[in-house]
């Protein structure tokens, strides 16, 4: 496997100055956390999760380390303003994604609602080939798509609180979603499409 030369804007840099790295982050790590809470929490407007603040605060300690520090007033100010302005990034992303998800759940359910207006023999075999296509996911993929468009008789269940309770993280879970998805639509794209029912 190829490790890439550059590093994730949330993963951590490590070079030969990690003391040089430890001792700054030492000194900011509260200003990171408070500014990326503070940024996220302004645009989605409740309390963000630690994960999220987390990433937030590496990306922006690594910006932070790539700025001339001998030019650096208040190391704790800047990095403050930095997480802030990530944090912001950071909420508009996870209301992006969240508008989305509900539209992809809303058009789904809008589609399920429109029974009537289809000839029900049509309709009873295209989820036929949706449910034989799905057997050609993978588990996970199959585990997100259930939980968090389908449903359940609770109701779905949002990709956040999805990726908590698979403990991994939420662009994980995206990722998985949206390739489920894409590989599902092909599937019965294909089926449909050759007329096999």
């Amino acid at each position: 496997m190829a490790v890439p030369d550059e590093p994730r804007p949330d993963e951590w840099v490590v070079g030969d100055d990690i003391d040089a790295q430890f001792s700054l982050f030492k000194e900011v790590g509260d200003a990171l956390r408070s500014g990326a809470r503070r940024g996220i929490r302004e645009v989605v407007k409740s309390v963000p999760t630690e994960h999220d603040v987390e990433e937030v605060a590496v990306q922006s300690f690594n910006e932070l380390w790539r700025k001339d520090q001998s030019s650096v007033r208040s190391p704790a100010g800047l990095a403050y303003r930095i997480a802030y302005r990530r944090g912001v990034d950071r909420g508009r992303r996870l209301l992006r994604e969240r508008r989305r998800d509900r539209a992809v759940g809303t058009e789904l359910l809008d589609t399920s609602h429109q029974v009537s207006d289809l000839d029900e023999a049509d309709f009873a075999e295209t989820m036929a080939v949706v449910q034989r296509c799905k057997d050609h996911l993978t588990v996970e993929q199959r585990e997100v798509i259930s939980a968090t468009v389908e449903g359940t008789v609770d109701g779905t269940m949002p990709l956040k609180e999805f990726a908590e309770e698979r403990g991994t993280t939420y662009e994980a879970c995206r990722r998985m979603l949206k390739r489920g998805i894409d590989a599902l639509a092909k599937c019965v794209k294909a089926a449909l499409g050759s007329g096999v029912g």
